[in-house]
C-alpha cells in the first residue's frame, strides 16, 4: 500500500528540442501540476448514469446516502415527469437519512409545474416529513392538513402518507391517534413481515399511554379496541406474572379472532413518557480491568458508574462487576465469568471491551439475556439479544466521507500514518468515498517515528515534481530560469489522518506547500479532546469530526464530565471519549428496546447520536467543527 509507483524518468533531449521545452515549461508553469508520478493511483470511474436497482438496494438497506446519489444520477439524465420523480426520491432518502439540510435544498429545486397532482402530493408529504426531522411538528401538520390520499396514489405513496401522519400524531403528543392510524395501516401492508412490525411499533406506541388513560378510551369493539386492552392488561399487571397470565387468558376469551400474537410482542414498561425503556434490576458489567488495558477499561467503568450515580429514576439496579482478563484474553475465563454473571442473576450484561472478547462471547451466544458489547466483532449478525457499540474509527473515517461528499467535492488526495491502523482507518474511507462517486487521485503516508512531515507532503502535493522539473530545465539550458513552487491543481480536498502531534506538524506542512485553500478533513483523533490554543495554533480550518461529551454543543452531561474531571483528574484528558462510553453504555441498557423497535429512532447521547442497524450494531452520528484561533468551533450542520 505505501510503495511508490512510476518514479520520474529523464527523457533525452538535444539543442533541437529547445522550443519544444520551453513550450513544455511554459505549459507546466501554467497548469502547476503533471501527470501522476508518486503514491497509488487508483484509477477508479463511475458510471455518470445512475442506477435505480443499485438506489433501491441502498434504500433496502438503510444506506441512505448512496441511494441519494444514485438516484440523482438518474434525474441527471431524465426528462420531465421522469426526472422530477428521481428527484423526489433522492430527496426522500436524504430525509430517511437525516440529511436534513441537503434535502430542503433538493426539494426546492423540484420543479412540479404542469405536472400531474401526484407530484404535488409527493413533494409536499416529503416536506412535511422534513419538517418532523427538524422539530418542527407544526409545520408538518399544516402541510399534511390539506393531503387526502385516494385510489390514485401509489399504495407505495398511501402506506407513506399513512406512516407520516402517524409519526406527526406521536411526535404531538398524540399516541392514542398514532397507534389507530398505525393499525389501519396494516391493511395496507402486502407482506406479512411488515404488517407484524407496524402492529408492534403501534401496540409500543399505545404503551406511552398511563393504565388510567387507556382504561378511559371509549370504543367500539373490534380489533383496536383489543389492542388498547391487552395493552392495558400488561402495563397494569406487568409486574405480576400470575395475575397477568390469568387476565391475558380471559383477554384471549374476549377477542378470540384478535391478530395479536402474544409470544412475538416486544416487551413494554410502565411509563407514560415519549421514551419506552425497558428496565432491568441485575446488570453485569464485564471488563479487563487487570490487564495492560486497565487503565482504559477503568475509564469506562468510571463513566458508567458516573451516569448511574447520577440517575434519579428508582429503583436503581444492582450492578456487579466481572473482572474478564486482557485484550486478547483467556477464552476460558471470559465465557466462566460470563456464564457465571447469568447465574447470578445477570438481567442485562454490558461488555466485554476488546474485539476479540466480543468475537468469543458472539461465537458461543446462546441466551436469552440481552447483551451489549462494547466493540464491534467480526460478525455483524449474531443473535436477537446481541448488541454491539463502539467508538470506531472505521465508522469515523466513513462519516467523514460522507461529509467531504455532502460538501461537494469530488477528487480529494490523502495522507495517513504508515501503520496498520492508518491502512484500515484510510481503507474504510475510501470505500465509503469511491462508493459515493468520489475519486482519490492520490495518497502519501509517512512515518510517525520520524519528526519531519516535508517530504510526504511535498510527494503529495507534487510540489517535489515542480522542483524537479525546474532542475531539469537549468541544466538543460544552461541557465538560470525564474521558478516558482506549485502544487497539483486537480484536487479540491485533502484527507488527513493522525493523532494531535503529527496533524499539528502536518497542517502547516500543507500551508507551507501552496495549500492552505485546501479544505483539510480529519477524524476526531487529530484533536487531543481539550481546549489547547497553543499547541493547536496551526490547525486553524481543519474540519473534524467528534463526540457532544468532548465538543460540548448537544451534550446535557456536562456537569457529570465536570464530576468525573474532579474523581479522577489524573484520567480525564487522555480518556475523555471513554468515559463518554462508559456513559452512554450506561444509558443504553434501558434504551435497547427502544432503538430497536423504533425505526429510525435516534438517541441522543454524549458519544453521538446513535442509532442501531438491521445487524443490531449501534452507530453514532458525530458533530462537526473546525479550528479557529486554535480552538475548536461548531460547524453548521450538514446533516
Amino acid at each position: 500500500m505505501f510503495s511508490v509507483i512510476n518514479p520520474i524518468q529523464k527523457p533525452v533531449f538535444n539543442r533541437s528540442h529547445l522550443g519544444v521545452v520551453l513550450l513544455l515549461a511554459l505549459l507546466l508553469s501554467l497548469n502547476g501540476c503533471g501527470t501522476r508520478m508518486a503514491g497509488i493511483s487508483f484509477g477508479i470511474t463511475t458510471s455518470p448514469q445512475g442506477d435505480q436497482e443499485k438506489a433501491q438496494e441502498a434504500e433496502a438497506s438503510q444506506d441512505y446516502l448512496l441511494a441519494s446519489r444514485e438516484y440523482s444520477l438518474l434525474a441527471e439524465t431524465a426528462i420531465a415527469p421522469q426526472k422530477q420523480h428521481f428527484q423526489l426520491m433522492a430527496a426522500r432518502a436524504l430525509v430517511k437519512g437525516h440529511h436534513t439540510k441537503e434535502a430542503g435544498a433538493l426539494l426546492a429545486t423540484v420543479d412540479i409545474t404542469g405536472l400531474t397532482p401526484v407530484f404535488g402530493f409527493h413533494k409536499k408529504l416529503l416536506q412535511a416529513q422534513l419538517a418532523i426531522a427538524n422539530g418542527d411538528t407544526d409545520r408538518a401538520q399544516r402541510l399534511l392538513l390539506n393531503l387526502v390520499p385516494d385510489q390514485t396514489l401509489s399504495l407505495p405513496l398511501r402506506i407513506e402518507f399513512h406512516t407520516t401522519r402517524a409519526d406527526v400524531l406521536a411526535a404531538t403528543g398524540n399516541a392514542f391517534e398514532s397507534a389507530r392510524e398505525r393499525f389501519m395501516l396494516s391493511s395496507l401492508l402486502v407482506k406479512s413481515e411488515d404488517r407484524m412490525a407496524n402492529d408492534h411499533l403501534a401496540y409500543l406506541t399505545l404503551a406511552r399511554l398511563s393504565v388510567e388513560m387507556l382504561q378511559r378510551m371509549n370504543m367500539q369493539p373490534g380489533v383496536f379496541s383489543g389492542w388498547v386492552t391487552l395493552v392495558a392488561i400488561k402495563k397494569q399487571f406487568g409486574f405480576d406474572p400470575e395475575e397477568l397470565e390469568q387476565q391475558l387468558e380471559l383477554w384471549k376469551k374476549q377477542y378470540p379472532d384478535h391478530p395479536a400474537d402474544l409470544d412475538e410482542l416486544p416487551p413494554i414498561t410502565v411509563t407514560g413518557t415519549r421514551t419506552v425503556e425497558q428496565k432491568y434490576n441485575h446488570i453485569a458489567l464485564l471488563l479487563p480491568l487487570s490487564s495492560k488495558f486497565a487503565y482504559q477499561a477503568e475509564a469506562v467503568r468510571n463513566g458508567f458508574f458516573a451516569a448511574y450515580y447520577a440517575d434519579t429514576s428508582e429503583p436503581k439496579p444492582v450492578v456487579k462487576i466481572y473482572d474478564v482478563g486482557g485484550e486478547n484474553g483467556d477464552t476460558d475465563m471470559l465465557l466462566t465469568k460470563y456464564r457465571q454473571a447469568i447465574e447470578e442473576g445477570a438481567q442485562f450484561i454490558v461488555g466485554p471491551l476488546s474485539k476479540s472478547g466480543v468475537n468469543t462471547i458472539a461465537s458461543n451466544f446462546n441466551s436469552s439475556v440481552p447483551t451489549l458489547a462494547l466493540n464491534y466483532g467480526d460478525d455483524a449478525d449474531v443473535s436477537n439479544n446481541f448488541f454491539q457499540f463502539a467508538l470506531s474509527p472505521e465508522d469515523e473515517a466513513r462519516q467523514t466521507a460522507e461529509r467531504v461528499w455532502l460538501d461537494g467535492h469530488s477528487q480529494g488526495i490523502a495522507i495517513i500514518p504508515q501503520t496498520s491502523w492508518g491502512e484500515r482507518v484510510y481503507n474504510a474511507f475510501y470505500e465509503r468515498w469511491t462508493q459515493l462517486g468520489g475519486k482519490m487521485v492520490g495518497m502519501e503516508s509517512y512515518d510517525r517515528t520520524k519528526k519531519d512531515f516535508a517530504n510526504p507532503v511535498k510527494q503529495l502535493l507534487h510540489v517535489d515534481k515542480s522542483n524537479e522539473r525546474a532542475k531539469y530545465l537549468r541544466r538543460l539550458l544552461g541557465g538560470k530560469i525564474k521558478h516558482e513552487e506549485r502544487r497539483r491543481q486537480d484536487v479540491d480536498f485533502v484527507f488527513m489522518l493522525g493523532f494531535p502531534v503529527e496533524t499539528r506538524q502536518l497542517r502547516p506542512q500543507l500551508k507551507f506547500n501552496r495549500a492552505s485553500r485546501l479544505p483539510v478533513y480529519t477524524t476526531s483523533h487529530a484533536y487531543a479532546g481539550f481546549a489547547n490554543r497553543t499547541a493547536d495554533r496551526d490547525m486553524d480550518d481543519i474540519i473534524f469530526s467528534d463526540m457532544p461529551w468532548v465538543l460540548g454543543f448537544g451534550s446535557t452531561k456536562q456537569g457529570l464530565k465536570r464530576n468525573i474531571k474532579q474523581e479522577w483528574p489524573n484520567q480525564t484528558e487522555q480518556v475523555t471519549r471513554l468515559h463518554a462510553l462508559g456513559v452512554d453504555a450506561y444509558s443504553l441498557v434501558n434504551r435497547i428496546e427502544q432503538l430497536r423497535n423504533f425505526q429510525g429512532e435516534r438517541f441522543y447521547g454524549e458519544t453521538g447520536h446513535l442509532y442501531m442497524d438491521a445487524s443490531q450494531r449501534i452507530h453514532r452520528q458525530l458533530t462537526w467543527a473546525s479550528f479557529k484561533y486554535g480552538r475548536a468551533r461548531i460547524l453548521p450542520r450538514a446533516n
